[in-house]
C-alpha cells in the first residue's frame, strides 16, 4: 500500500467524538422536551430546537418551560438521569432541576412512586412505598429502551444517574448501593413507631439487594431515612452531593442530612449546606403550596437557591463523568456552604 493512500485513509477516519459539556453554571446548550409515558413517567430530553408549545404543563397544575414536541439531540450518547419524587411529591415536582438537565444534554426520567404521590397517597402503603421505590427507579431506566425515538442515542451499558428528593433521596441512596440496616432501625422503631420507615423493616430486609450496580452517581436532596442506614451508608462507593437545608423541619439536617454524610466514605463527596433554605425549597411545589417549609417569607430566595443547586447538581455529575469541575466546587455561592470530603 502506498504511503498516499495510507495518508488518505487516515485522513478519512472519524475523529471520536467528545463528550458534551456545558459549564455547570451556565444555560445549557439545548431546548428541553417533555412528554408523559404511560401515565406514570415523566420524561425529559435534550433537542437542538423545540417545537410545538412551549411552556410545558404539569398535569394542569404547573407551568414549566420546556417544549411539547423537538427531535432528540442524537448526536452523541447521552446520559441518563432517574429523578425520585418526595413523600407525596409527584414526577414532576421539581421542573426547575429536571427541565435543566434535559438542557444540558441528560435524558431525565421521573416515576410516580404508587400510593405515594400528592394524587393517590396512602399512608398505610407507606411501609411498602419504601421497599418497591429502588425497583421502580430501575425499572425507570429499563422503560427508557423501550422508546424508539432513544434508539441509539442511550447506552443501555453506560448506567445512569439518581438525584431524589426526601423520601426519594433514601431512594437514590438505597439504589446507589446504601445497605439497609435492619436490625438498627428495628431497635429505632422501638423508641419512635411515627418515623416514616417504621414498619418497613422485614419488607426492606426481603428486597435485599437494593443496590443497582449500574448507579454511577447520587444526590439525595434534603435527605431523609437515615435511621434506615445507620453506618452501612459507607458501602456507597459511587460521587455523592448532599443537600441540606438548614431550616428544614421535615428532615431535620441534624437527625438526616448530617448523619449520612458524615457516614460516607466514598472517595468523592460533597456537602452543599444551604444555612437558610426549608425541605421544600428545592422543589415547585411551592408555586402550589406556598406555607409549606422552605416556601414563605424568612426563608432564603427559591430562585437563587435552586439556581445554587441546579450548578452543584450538574458539576457533580459532570465530575462523575471525568469532567474537571473544579472550579465550581470552590466558588463563593453566598447562600450555600460546599464542604469537600470529611467534615
Amino acid at each position: 500500500m502506498s504511503t498516499l493512500t495510507l495518508a488518505l485513509l487516515a485522513c478519512t477516519e472519524a475523529e471520536p467524538v467528545k463528550p458534551h459539556f456545558d459549564a455547570p453554571d451556565s444555560a445549557g446548550s439545548f431546548d428541553a422536551v417533555t412528554y408523559e409515558l404511560d401515565q406514570t413517567w415523566q420524561v425529559w430530553y435534550p433537542s437542538l430546537e423545540g417545537r410545538g408549545t412551549e411552556g410545558a404543563e404539569y398535569d394542569d397544575l404547573l407551568r414549566g418551560a420546556a417544549w411539547s414536541q423537538g427531535d432528540v439531540a442524537c448526536e452523541q450518547t447521552r446520559p441518563v438521569v432517574v429523578f425520585s419524587h418526595g413523600h407525596r411529591g409527584i414526577r414532576w415536582q421539581s421542573v426547575h432541576l429536571t427541565e435543566v438537565l434535559a438542557r444540558h444534554g441528560y435524558v431525565v426520567i421521573a416515576p410516580d412512586h404508587e400510593n405515594n404521590t400528592f394524587l393517590d397517597g396512602d399512608g398505610d402503603a407507606t411501609p411498602t412505598v419504601a421497599a418497591r421505590r429502588p425497583g421502580e427507579v430501575r425499572a425507570s431506566y429499563e422503560r427508557l429502551f423501550e422508546e424508539e425515538r432513544f434508539d441509539g442515542c442511550i447506552d443501555p451499558d453506560a448506567g445512569y444517574a439518581v438525584v431524589g428528593h426526601s423520601f426519594g433521596a433514601f431512594t437514590a441512596l438505597a439504589v446507589a448501593g446504601a445497605g439497609i440496616d435492619v436490625e438498627g432501625l428495628t431497635a429505632h422503631c422501638e423508641d419512635d413507631p411515627d418515623d416514616i420507615m417504621c414498619g418497613a423493616e422485614e419488607l426492606l430486609a426481603e428486597a435485599e439487594p437494593i443496590a443497582d450496580e449500574r448507579v454511577w452517581a447520587s444526590v439525595p436532596i434534603t435527605p431523609g431515612g437515615a435511621t434506615a442506614f445507620g453506618d452501612r451508608v459507607s458501602e456507597l462507593n459511587v460521587p455523592i452531593l448532599v443537600i441540606a437545608a438548614g431550616g428544614d423541619t421535615t428532615t431535620p439536617v441534624d437527625e438526616d442530612a448530617l448523619p449520612i454524610y458524615t457516614g460516607l466514605t466514598t472517595e468523592t463527596r460533597y456537602l452543599a449546606m444551604f444555612p437558610d433554605a426549608g425541605h421544600f425549597t428545592f422543589t415547585d411545589i411551592c408555586m402550589l403550596l406556598a406555607d409549606f417549609n422552605g416556601c414563605s417569607e424568612g426563608y432564603v430566595d427559591q430562585a437563587e437557591a435552586q439556581d445554587v443547586g441546579n450548578t452543584l447538581v450538574l458539576a457533580l455529575l459532570a465530575e462523575a463523568r471525568g469532567f474537571d469541575t473544579q472550579p465550581w466546587w470552590t466558588a463563593e455561592y453566598g447562600v450555600a456552604e460546599v464542604t469537600a470530603g470529611s467534615l
